[in-house]
């Protein structure tokens, strides 16, 4: 099977290639990172004349390769095999695997007398120690990989565009998946291993936690109120009903730090537009990846499947870089998203699966109320109600999903 080529990504790479800057991509564990570094350095190669012998390469996902390094090992295997004539390029993939890592790093980047271009993954968000952020202020450039897009998916396969949008939003966009989206065969247990495997790898191992059980609890809840408010508070009002299970305040928002971390969530905090200020005390949770979100309510597209449109549609906006955010009107009603882009433009965003004469009013009422606020758009699955001018575009998810908005 051939493989989707992360164009934007590539793109991104060779914009930064040969510049004084290490390049850093992060993203949730299996989203494409390694085949994105393996389709550049195919380019690299094959259309940018660089030899093979330039090119070192380190997968840490390999547990064998990874026992079998330290950062000094791998540090003298480089700089032993490396040209003081050419340019060296180093690829470290889930390098967070190599205890003091950043050692190797800081090394490679000051040498003096060979030059590297070096490119690293993580599946955590919080890769980077205080200490090595310090060292990298101004010399880093970070880049964010989100899982496969349902418009990468539309180009690739040849399904109805309904028919894979229930396929993206029941099994999400992880590049390990993609394989098997024409049969689905093994799809729920690969999404329900990677799932496990980001739990133990990115938050036990990571924080040495003690209770799976309680951070399973509190990702279980996030997950079954995709799109809805969460604090801290009703989080523990929730846990409390089972004594067992009870966790203070000051525990779970280090679970929920523990679990944003490994990008199994995002969390979208409020947005005062009056004083363009972000308010941080509570706000929504939406999953990584539709995939991981099946593996905790359901292997269906038809159940939830409004909290799956809005997951996708908060994936997308990232995707096109915006900043997302939650907001309240002044009449106290919740549009779904307030986006701003690189100009400082807002424009807001509700979501539904049906949009018809029955429930426009509702689905409208939040958008209708802002006053001089522009752009406002509805996004839909189904659309059954008259034809209404009132400046709210109206927008089908699937021309949502493929466009850049």
């Amino acid at each position: 099977m051939n493989e989707i080529i992360r164009k934007y990504y590539l793109e991104e790479l060779f914009r930064w290639k040969d510049k004084r800057f290490i390049k850093i991509l992060t993203g949730i564990r299996r989203c494409g990172k390694s085949t994105i570094l393996k389709q550049f350095q195919k380019e690299l190669i094959n259309k940018h004349s660089i030899a093979q012998k330039q090119i070192f390469n380190y997968d840490f996902n390999d547990k064998k390769l990874a026992s079998s390094h330290t950062w000094l090992t791998l540090l003298d295997e480089i700089l032993k095999n490396s040209s003081y004539e050419t340019i060296n390029y180093v690829f470290l993939d889930e390098i967070q695997e190599i205890k003091e890592w950043e050692k190797c790093l800081i090394t490679l980047f000051e040498n003096k007398n060979k030059t590297f271009d070096i490119y690293i993954t993580g599946s955590n968000a919080n890769l980077l120690s205080s200490e090595f952020s310090t060292f990298l202020t101004g010399r880093h450039k970070d880049i964010m990989v989100y899982p496969i897009e349902y418009s990468e998916l539309l180009s690739f396969f040849n399904f109805e565009k309904y028919d894979l949008l229930d396929k993206y939003l029941t099994y999400g966009g992880l590049g390990i998946s993609i394989p098997y989206y024409e049969s689905n065969k093994e799809l729920k247990r690969i999404l329900v291993d990677i799932f496990n495997d980001t739990i133990e790898r990115d938050i036990k191992k990571r924080y040495n936690a003690k209770s799976n059980i309680h951070i399973d609890k509190v990702i279980n809840f996030a997950y079954s109120t995709i799109g809805g408010i969460i604090s801290t508070t009703n989080l523990e009002k929730f846990l409390k009903n089972d004594k067992k299970y009870s966790l203070t305040t000051k525990t779970i928002e280090k679970y929920l730090k523990w679990i944003c971390n490994s990008q199994l969530l995002f969390k979208v905090n409020y947005f005062d537009v009056k004083g363009k200020r972000v308010l941080k005390t509570s706000g929504k949770y939406y999953a990584g990846d539709l995939g991981l979100l099946s593996c905790k309510i359901g292997f269906s597209s038809s159940i939830n499947e409004g909290f799956r449109m809005e997951n996708a549609v908060y994936l997308h906006l990232l995707n096109c870089g915006y900043e997302v955010y939650t907001f309240k009107n002044k009449n106290g009603h919740e549009i779904d998203f307030l986006t701003i882009d690189g100009e400082n433009n807002f424009s807001f965003i509700q979501v539904t699966s049906l949009l018809s004469d029955e429930n426009y009013e509702r689905e409208s009422r939040s958008l209708l109320e802002l006053k001089n606020a522009w752009p406002k758009k509805i996004i839909y699955r189904t659309m059954n109600c008259s034809i209404r001018s009132d400046g709210i575009e109206k927008i089908s998810i699937v021309d949502f999903l493929k466009g850049t908005n």
